[in-house]
């Protein structure tokens, strides 16, 4: 299978014997290696990453141009981080970071200091900041709640500092004195809205995608997010 947007590009590839998927990664390769050729097309093959979503060993080494493409713990793909294991902790890290950098950028407009507003403030917040702790959210936020609540308290601590609350404040009294609501509340919505234009897209290639069938003992990241509990 190939997925592309723009111009990344991710080849899957599933099977039960490492050594069949690796035979048929090559493979693929070897013909996409052709056509670049034929289309004077470059491989920047540094940028280029391998990664097994496996508990087993990983599989044995791809190559492409000559190259050995190492197995990675973790890659990140069109902006979302991805780890062997699902666990999008490291993503989750990043955009912590990034949340904290941007709001650092911002401070002499949000401060405590700023001359702006409160309504300018919590547009700021949530037109710009906001988003960057919430990108695809359908695609992470199944991750384990200890990690979900440091999304949650990043929300936090930016909403305090546009209040100038004081320490003995509740986060949930001045969410609800500011009418924003908290982070899990608005991934799920995202996830209801991401999942409803999914199954009625009249795309031909998102129609193609097979629908996962539900069972009550695996928790699917679908069936978690759009489900009342998660918030």
């Amino acid at each position: 299978m190939i997925c592309m947007y723009a111009d990344d590009t991710a080849i899957l590839s599933r099977h039960y014997d490492p050594n069949t998927l690796t035979q048929n990664i090559n493979v693929h390769l070897a013909h996409l290696e052709i056509w670049f050729s034929v289309w004077k097309i470059a491989i920047n093959t540094s940028k280029t990453e391998a990664i097994s979503f496996s508990h087993k060993r990983p599989p044995p080494e791809i190559t492409l141009q000559n190259q050995r493409i190492p197995w990675s713990l973790h890659t990140k793909y069109l902006g979302v981080i991805i780890d062997k294991n699902l666990t999008f902790r490291q993503h989750i890290t990043y955009v912590r970071n990034k949340f904290k950098n941007a709001t650092s950028n911002l401070y002499p407009l949000i401060g405590k200091k700023s001359k702006l507003n409160r309504h300018n403030k919590l547009l700021i917040y949530t037109l710009i900041l906001k988003p960057l702790l919430t990108y695809a959210s359908p695609i992470w936020a199944h991750a384990a709640r200890s990690n979900i609540n440091l999304i949650e308290s990043s929300q936090n601590v930016i909403l305090r500092q546009i209040l100038d609350a004081h320490w003995y404040m509740r986060n949930a009294d001045i969410r609800l004195a500011l009418n924003i609501p908290t982070i899990r509340q608005t991934i799920r919505n995202l996830a209801l809205n991401f999942f409803s234009n999914i199954d009625g897209h009249e795309n031909p290639s998102i129609q193609e995608i097979s629908h996962y069938p539900t069972y009550p003992f695996i928790r699917r990241p679908r069936d978690i997010l759009v489900d009342p509990d998660f918030n």
